[in-house]
Protein backbone atom coordinates (compact mmCIF):
# COMPACT_ATOMS: atom_id res chain seq x y z
CA UNK A 1 0.00 0.00 0.00
CA UNK A 2 1.52 3.45 -1.12
CA UNK A 3 0.99 6.52 1.28
CA UNK A 4 -2.13 8.39 0.65
CA UNK A 5 -3.88 11.56 1.80
CA UNK A 6 -6.72 9.25 3.75
CA UNK A 7 -7.71 9.97 7.30
CA UNK A 8 -4.87 7.98 9.13
CA UNK A 9 -3.73 6.23 6.40
CA UNK A 10 0.25 5.08 6.76
CA UNK A 11 1.77 4.49 3.68
CA UNK A 12 4.35 1.15 3.22
CA UNK A 13 7.36 3.87 3.07
CA UNK A 14 6.82 4.44 7.08
CA UNK A 15 5.46 7.91 6.24
CA UNK A 16 2.03 9.09 7.73
CA UNK A 17 -0.73 10.64 5.99
CA UNK A 18 -1.27 14.46 6.50
CA UNK A 19 -4.41 14.04 8.53
CA UNK A 20 -2.77 11.38 11.33
CA UNK A 21 0.56 13.73 11.37
CA UNK A 22 -2.01 16.44 12.39
CA UNK A 23 -3.82 14.57 14.87
CA UNK A 24 -0.66 13.54 16.81
CA UNK A 25 2.14 15.56 16.22
CA UNK A 26 5.46 15.17 14.16
CA UNK A 27 6.28 11.22 14.10
CA UNK A 28 9.73 10.19 14.20
CA UNK A 29 10.17 7.03 15.59
CA UNK A 30 8.74 7.73 18.40
CA UNK A 31 6.17 10.21 19.26
CA UNK A 32 5.70 12.78 22.41
CA UNK A 33 2.71 11.41 25.21
CA UNK A 34 -0.49 13.19 24.96
CA UNK A 35 -1.15 15.65 27.78
CA UNK A 36 -3.47 14.88 30.49
CA UNK A 37 -6.84 17.15 30.07
CA UNK A 38 -9.57 17.53 32.78
CA UNK A 39 -10.71 14.42 34.19
CA UNK A 40 -14.33 13.97 33.74
CA UNK A 41 -15.36 10.67 34.76
CA UNK A 42 -15.97 8.01 32.37
CA UNK A 43 -20.20 8.06 32.77
CA UNK A 44 -20.23 12.05 32.36
CA UNK A 45 -18.44 11.66 29.25
CA UNK A 46 -21.26 9.07 27.96
CA UNK A 47 -24.08 11.27 29.18
CA UNK A 48 -22.83 13.94 26.94
CA UNK A 49 -22.82 11.70 23.94
CA UNK A 50 -26.48 10.83 24.85
CA UNK A 51 -26.17 7.70 26.50
CA UNK A 52 -28.64 8.42 29.65
CA UNK A 53 -29.14 4.56 30.59
CA UNK A 54 -26.57 2.60 31.45
CA UNK A 55 -26.49 -0.50 33.65
CA UNK A 56 -23.16 -2.16 35.11
CA UNK A 57 -21.94 -5.19 35.72
CA UNK A 58 -19.31 -7.35 36.74
CA UNK A 59 -18.81 -9.37 33.30
CA UNK A 60 -19.98 -8.93 29.72
CA UNK A 61 -21.08 -11.93 29.65
CA UNK A 62 -24.12 -11.30 32.35
CA UNK A 63 -25.03 -8.40 30.58
CA UNK A 64 -25.50 -10.12 27.33
CA UNK A 65 -28.08 -12.83 29.50
CA UNK A 66 -29.94 -9.56 30.75
CA UNK A 67 -30.19 -8.41 26.87
CA UNK A 68 -31.11 -11.81 25.91
CA UNK A 69 -34.19 -11.95 28.29
CA UNK A 70 -35.04 -8.38 27.80
CA UNK A 71 -35.12 -8.77 24.01
CA UNK A 72 -37.44 -12.27 24.26
CA UNK A 73 -40.51 -10.04 25.23
CA UNK A 74 -40.17 -8.05 22.01
CA UNK A 75 -38.71 -10.41 19.31
CA UNK A 76 -39.83 -14.48 18.83
CA UNK A 77 -36.77 -16.74 17.82
CA UNK A 78 -34.57 -19.61 19.05
CA UNK A 79 -31.24 -18.45 17.62
CA UNK A 80 -28.63 -15.92 18.95
CA UNK A 81 -26.07 -15.22 15.94
CA UNK A 82 -22.55 -14.57 17.04
CA UNK A 83 -19.70 -13.47 15.08
CA UNK A 84 -17.36 -16.83 14.37
CA UNK A 85 -14.13 -15.97 16.46
CA UNK A 86 -16.77 -14.06 19.58
CA UNK A 87 -15.15 -15.46 22.84
CA UNK A 88 -16.48 -18.85 23.91
CA UNK A 89 -17.98 -17.53 27.08
CA UNK A 90 -20.49 -15.44 25.41
CA UNK A 91 -21.87 -18.65 23.65
CA UNK A 92 -22.36 -20.49 26.73
CA UNK A 93 -24.07 -17.07 28.15
CA UNK A 94 -26.91 -17.75 25.10
CA UNK A 95 -26.81 -21.77 26.14
CA UNK A 96 -27.70 -20.60 29.69
CA UNK A 97 -30.68 -18.42 29.03
CA UNK A 98 -32.09 -21.40 26.72
CA UNK A 99 -31.21 -20.32 23.60
CA UNK A 100 -28.82 -21.85 20.81
CA UNK A 101 -26.31 -19.92 19.32
CA UNK A 102 -25.41 -19.51 16.08
CA UNK A 103 -22.11 -18.11 14.27
CA UNK A 104 -22.03 -16.18 10.82
CA UNK A 105 -18.39 -15.77 9.15
CA UNK A 106 -15.88 -12.60 9.08
CA UNK A 107 -14.10 -10.96 6.53
CA UNK A 108 -10.34 -10.78 7.00
CA UNK A 109 -11.07 -6.44 8.38
CA UNK A 110 -13.52 -8.66 10.99
CA UNK A 111 -16.50 -7.41 8.97
CA UNK A 112 -19.89 -9.81 8.36
CA UNK A 113 -19.06 -11.32 5.26
CA UNK A 114 -22.36 -11.44 2.46
CA UNK A 115 -22.84 -14.84 4.14
CA UNK A 116 -24.40 -13.39 7.12
CA UNK A 117 -27.86 -12.72 5.23
CA UNK A 118 -28.15 -16.86 4.96
CA UNK A 119 -28.17 -16.66 8.43
CA UNK A 120 -30.49 -14.18 9.67
CA UNK A 121 -33.70 -15.42 9.59
CA UNK A 122 -37.51 -15.53 10.84
CA UNK A 123 -35.56 -17.95 13.60
CA UNK A 124 -33.40 -15.86 15.12
CA UNK A 125 -33.94 -13.98 17.97
CA UNK A 126 -31.65 -11.51 18.43
CA UNK A 127 -27.79 -11.01 16.17
CA UNK A 128 -24.27 -9.49 17.51
CA UNK A 129 -22.76 -7.19 15.57
CA UNK A 130 -19.12 -6.46 17.14
CA UNK A 131 -16.79 -3.34 16.74
CA UNK A 132 -13.28 -5.47 17.26
CA UNK A 133 -10.60 -4.10 19.23
CA UNK A 134 -12.60 -1.03 19.42
CA UNK A 135 -12.80 -0.02 15.35
CA UNK A 136 -15.84 0.82 14.37
CA UNK A 137 -17.68 -1.28 11.45
CA UNK A 138 -18.24 1.15 8.72
CA UNK A 139 -21.85 2.52 8.47
CA UNK A 140 -22.68 0.75 5.38
CA UNK A 141 -22.16 -2.63 7.08
CA UNK A 142 -23.98 -1.46 10.49
CA UNK A 143 -27.09 0.06 8.08
CA UNK A 144 -27.12 -3.31 6.10
CA UNK A 145 -27.25 -5.37 9.51
CA UNK A 146 -29.85 -3.24 10.93
CA UNK A 147 -32.06 -4.00 7.58
CA UNK A 148 -31.49 -7.68 7.65
CA UNK A 149 -32.65 -7.88 11.36
CA UNK A 150 -35.75 -5.90 11.20
CA UNK A 151 -36.80 -7.42 7.86
CA UNK A 152 -36.89 -10.60 9.75
CA UNK A 153 -38.43 -9.19 13.02
CA UNK A 154 -34.79 -10.31 15.26
CA UNK A 155 -33.40 -7.85 18.02
CA UNK A 156 -30.05 -6.33 17.23
CA UNK A 157 -27.02 -5.96 20.01
CA UNK A 158 -24.01 -3.95 19.27
CA UNK A 159 -21.20 -5.57 20.91
CA UNK A 160 -18.96 -2.81 21.70
CA UNK A 161 -17.15 -4.56 24.25
CA UNK A 162 -13.47 -3.42 22.86
CA UNK A 163 -15.15 0.45 22.18
CA UNK A 164 -15.57 2.02 25.59
CA UNK A 165 -14.55 5.14 24.08
CA UNK A 166 -14.83 4.40 20.07
CA UNK A 167 -17.29 6.90 18.42
CA UNK A 168 -19.45 7.21 14.92
CA UNK A 169 -19.68 10.31 13.27
CA UNK A 170 -19.16 11.34 16.96
CA UNK A 171 -21.71 9.54 18.15
CA UNK A 172 -21.35 7.17 20.84
CA UNK A 173 -21.61 3.44 19.27
CA UNK A 174 -23.77 0.96 20.62
CA UNK A 175 -26.85 2.75 19.50
CA UNK A 176 -28.05 1.52 16.44
CA UNK A 177 -29.83 -1.50 18.06
CA UNK A 178 -32.04 -2.77 20.82
CA UNK A 179 -29.17 -3.19 23.28
CA UNK A 180 -25.05 -1.90 23.56
CA UNK A 181 -23.28 -3.76 25.55
CA UNK A 182 -19.61 -2.45 26.98
CA UNK A 183 -16.57 -4.24 28.52
CA UNK A 184 -14.10 -1.86 30.58
CA UNK A 185 -11.06 -3.79 31.07
CA UNK A 186 -9.80 -3.68 27.79
CA UNK A 187 -9.80 0.09 27.93
CA UNK A 188 -9.04 0.56 31.61
CA UNK A 189 -7.36 -0.38 34.23
CA UNK A 190 -9.79 -1.97 36.58
CA UNK A 191 -10.77 -5.47 38.39
CA UNK A 192 -13.42 -6.00 35.99
CA UNK A 193 -16.74 -4.50 34.90
CA UNK A 194 -19.12 -4.15 31.99
CA UNK A 195 -22.50 -2.36 30.65
CA UNK A 196 -25.89 -2.86 29.19
CA UNK A 197 -26.64 0.03 27.11
CA UNK A 198 -30.59 -0.61 27.12
CA UNK A 199 -32.14 1.11 24.04
CA UNK A 200 -36.57 1.89 23.65
CA UNK A 201 -38.48 -0.99 25.24
CA UNK A 202 -35.85 -2.68 27.35
CA UNK A 203 -37.53 -1.95 30.82
CA UNK A 204 -34.67 -2.02 33.45
CA UNK A 205 -36.75 -4.16 35.66
CA UNK A 206 -35.55 -6.54 33.01
CA UNK A 207 -31.82 -6.21 34.27
CA UNK A 208 -31.84 -8.66 36.54
CA UNK A 209 -28.02 -9.03 36.98
CA UNK A 210 -26.89 -5.44 37.21
CA UNK A 211 -25.26 -4.76 40.16
CA UNK A 212 -22.49 -3.07 41.94
CA UNK A 213 -20.19 -3.85 44.78
CA UNK A 214 -21.39 -1.79 47.70
CA UNK A 215 -18.17 -2.12 49.69
CA UNK A 216 -14.39 -2.93 48.40
CA UNK A 217 -13.28 -6.76 48.46
CA UNK A 218 -10.06 -8.66 48.98
CA UNK A 219 -10.48 -9.27 45.05
CA UNK A 220 -9.97 -5.01 45.29
CA UNK A 221 -7.15 -5.20 47.61
CA UNK A 222 -5.48 -7.96 45.69
CA UNK A 223 -5.22 -5.89 42.53
CA UNK A 224 -4.57 -2.76 43.97
CA UNK A 225 -1.09 -4.62 45.57
CA UNK A 226 -0.49 -5.82 42.10
CA UNK A 227 -1.40 -2.52 40.05
CA UNK A 228 0.96 -0.96 42.71
CA UNK A 229 4.10 -3.80 42.01
CA UNK A 230 3.37 -3.28 38.29
CA UNK A 231 3.56 0.74 38.17
CA UNK A 232 6.93 0.73 40.83
CA UNK A 233 9.09 -2.19 38.75
CA UNK A 234 12.38 -0.96 38.65
CA UNK A 235 12.87 -2.03 34.85
CA UNK A 236 11.44 0.84 32.72
CA UNK A 237 10.67 -1.75 29.87
CA UNK A 238 9.14 -4.11 32.01
CA UNK A 239 7.17 -2.63 34.27
CA UNK A 240 5.93 -0.51 30.60
CA UNK A 241 4.94 -4.09 29.23
CA UNK A 242 3.42 -5.63 32.50
CA UNK A 243 0.88 -2.39 32.62
CA UNK A 244 0.16 -2.32 29.04
CA UNK A 245 -0.22 -6.20 28.31
CA UNK A 246 -2.86 -6.78 31.77
CA UNK A 247 -5.40 -4.87 30.42
CA UNK A 248 -5.30 -6.24 26.32
CA UNK A 249 -7.25 -9.29 26.64
CA UNK A 250 -10.69 -8.32 27.82
CA UNK A 251 -12.44 -10.01 30.63
CA UNK A 252 -14.61 -12.54 28.67
CA UNK A 253 -11.06 -14.35 27.84
CA UNK A 254 -11.00 -17.95 28.83
CA UNK A 255 -12.67 -21.13 28.55
CA UNK A 256 -16.48 -21.55 27.69
CA UNK A 257 -17.64 -24.36 29.92
CA UNK A 258 -20.66 -23.82 31.94
CA UNK A 259 -18.07 -23.44 35.20
CA UNK A 260 -16.47 -20.46 33.14
CA UNK A 261 -19.62 -18.60 32.64
CA UNK A 262 -21.06 -19.42 36.15
CA UNK A 263 -18.06 -17.54 37.30
CA UNK A 264 -19.06 -14.39 36.02
CA UNK A 265 -21.84 -13.97 38.17
CA UNK A 266 -20.33 -11.51 40.24
CA UNK A 267 -21.17 -7.79 40.54
CA UNK A 268 -18.81 -4.94 39.39
CA UNK A 269 -16.26 -4.42 42.10
CA UNK A 270 -16.36 -0.99 43.86
CA UNK A 271 -12.52 -0.33 43.15
CA UNK A 272 -14.23 -0.49 39.40
CA UNK A 273 -16.79 1.66 39.91
CA UNK A 274 -14.76 4.13 41.81
CA UNK A 275 -11.84 4.40 39.11
CA UNK A 276 -13.72 4.52 36.19
CA UNK A 277 -15.02 8.12 37.80
CA UNK A 278 -11.38 9.25 37.50
CA UNK A 279 -10.82 8.50 33.66
CA UNK A 280 -9.68 10.67 31.73
CA UNK A 281 -11.58 9.91 28.73
CA UNK A 282 -9.94 12.06 25.81
CA UNK A 283 -6.66 11.79 27.79
CA UNK A 284 -7.29 7.97 26.91
CA UNK A 285 -8.03 8.03 23.46
CA UNK A 286 -5.42 10.79 22.16
CA UNK A 287 -2.65 8.33 24.24
CA UNK A 288 -4.00 5.13 22.34
CA UNK A 289 -4.12 6.23 18.89
CA UNK A 290 -0.35 7.86 19.49
CA UNK A 291 0.21 4.97 20.44
CA UNK A 292 -1.08 3.36 17.59
CA UNK A 293 0.94 5.42 15.26
CA UNK A 294 4.20 5.22 16.62
CA UNK A 295 3.31 0.72 16.29
CA UNK A 296 2.33 1.94 12.86
CA UNK A 297 6.01 3.58 12.34
CA UNK A 298 7.99 0.68 13.66
CA UNK A 299 5.79 -1.80 11.55
CA UNK A 300 6.19 0.23 8.31
CA UNK A 301 9.49 -0.90 7.30
CA UNK A 302 9.36 -4.88 8.57
CA UNK A 303 8.20 -7.49 6.83
CA UNK A 304 5.86 -10.54 7.85
CA UNK A 305 4.06 -8.48 10.29
CA UNK A 306 1.54 -5.92 9.04
CA UNK A 307 -1.20 -4.04 11.05
CA UNK A 308 -4.70 -6.04 10.23
CA UNK A 309 -6.70 -2.47 9.96
CA UNK A 310 -5.32 -0.15 6.66
CA UNK A 311 -6.55 3.31 8.44
CA UNK A 312 -7.80 4.53 11.80
CA UNK A 313 -10.47 6.34 11.72
CA UNK A 314 -11.30 9.02 13.60
CA UNK A 315 -13.82 7.70 15.69
CA UNK A 316 -11.95 4.63 16.83
CA UNK A 317 -10.29 4.36 20.55
CA UNK A 318 -8.11 0.91 20.11
CA UNK A 319 -8.66 -1.69 22.65
CA UNK A 320 -5.01 -3.12 20.78
CA UNK A 321 -3.21 -2.93 17.44
CA UNK A 322 -3.89 -6.38 15.94
CA UNK A 323 -1.41 -7.39 13.13
CA UNK A 324 -1.39 -10.33 10.62
CA UNK A 325 2.01 -12.21 11.17
CA UNK A 326 3.72 -14.70 8.47
CA UNK A 327 6.20 -16.30 11.08
CA UNK A 328 4.81 -18.95 13.69
CA UNK A 329 8.16 -18.10 15.89
CA UNK A 330 7.18 -14.55 15.74
CA UNK A 331 3.23 -15.46 16.41
CA UNK A 332 5.13 -17.08 19.50
CA UNK A 333 6.84 -14.03 21.11
CA UNK A 334 3.06 -11.60 20.58
CA UNK A 335 -0.05 -11.84 22.64
CA UNK A 336 -2.82 -13.97 21.08
CA UNK A 337 -5.77 -12.19 19.75
CA UNK A 338 -8.75 -14.25 20.40
CA UNK A 339 -9.93 -16.44 23.06
CA UNK A 340 -11.04 -20.25 23.11
CA UNK A 341 -13.17 -20.19 20.53
CA UNK A 342 -17.15 -22.23 20.52
CA UNK A 343 -16.59 -26.21 19.64
CA UNK A 344 -18.95 -25.22 17.04
CA UNK A 345 -16.35 -22.90 15.21
CA UNK A 346 -13.16 -24.92 16.40
CA UNK A 347 -14.95 -27.90 14.60
CA UNK A 348 -17.47 -26.38 11.51
CA UNK A 349 -15.91 -26.33 7.97
CA UNK A 350 -17.85 -23.84 7.25
CA UNK A 351 -15.25 -21.40 9.45
CA UNK A 352 -11.82 -22.68 8.62
CA UNK A 353 -10.82 -19.25 6.87
CA UNK A 354 -12.03 -17.87 10.68
CA UNK A 355 -10.04 -20.07 12.71
CA UNK A 356 -7.12 -19.45 9.45
CA UNK A 357 -7.45 -15.60 10.61
CA UNK A 358 -7.70 -16.29 14.37
CA UNK A 359 -4.48 -18.21 13.96
CA UNK A 360 -2.39 -15.35 11.91
CA UNK A 361 -3.82 -12.34 14.38
CA UNK A 362 -1.84 -11.16 17.30
CA UNK A 363 -1.68 -8.17 19.32
CA UNK A 364 0.02 -5.29 20.39
CA UNK A 365 -0.11 -3.31 23.47
CA UNK A 366 -1.25 0.72 23.24
CA UNK A 367 -2.89 1.72 26.34
CA UNK A 368 -2.76 4.56 27.81
CA UNK A 369 0.19 2.94 30.96
CA UNK A 370 2.85 2.15 28.03
CA UNK A 371 4.34 5.65 26.75
CA UNK A 372 5.58 5.55 22.86
CA UNK A 373 9.19 6.19 23.26
CA UNK A 374 9.37 2.69 24.99
CA UNK A 375 7.31 1.32 21.59
CA UNK A 376 11.05 1.35 19.79
CA UNK A 377 11.95 -1.20 22.52
CA UNK A 378 9.01 -3.01 23.04
CA UNK A 379 9.36 -3.72 18.80
CA UNK A 380 12.83 -4.47 19.04
CA UNK A 381 11.95 -6.97 21.68
CA UNK A 382 9.71 -8.51 20.41
CA UNK A 383 10.07 -8.01 16.40
CA UNK A 384 13.82 -8.19 15.96
CA UNK A 385 16.04 -4.95 14.39
CA UNK A 386 14.49 -3.57 11.27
Amino acid sequence: MSSQDAEGQVGRSGTLGPALEREVGSIEPTVGRPERTTRTGLFPFYAERGIDRIALYGHEARALSDALSALGSLYEGEVVLLPALAPAVLAEAVRATGLTPGFYPLADDLSPTEEVAEHVDDGVLAAVLTHPFGRPQETEVVSAFVDRCTDHGAGLIEDGTHAALSSRDGEALWTSGDVGLLSFPPAFRVPNGAALVPGEGIRSADLRNASVRDAFSTGDARYGVSTAVQATTGVPLVSSLSRALSPVRPSSWGSGSATAYASTDVPMSKLSRLLLDHVDPEWCIAARRANVAAWRWELADREGVSPLFDTCPRGWCPSALPVLVESDTLAERLPDAWPSLDPVVQDGDAYASDRGLAARVRLLPVGQTIDPETIGAVARTWLGDR
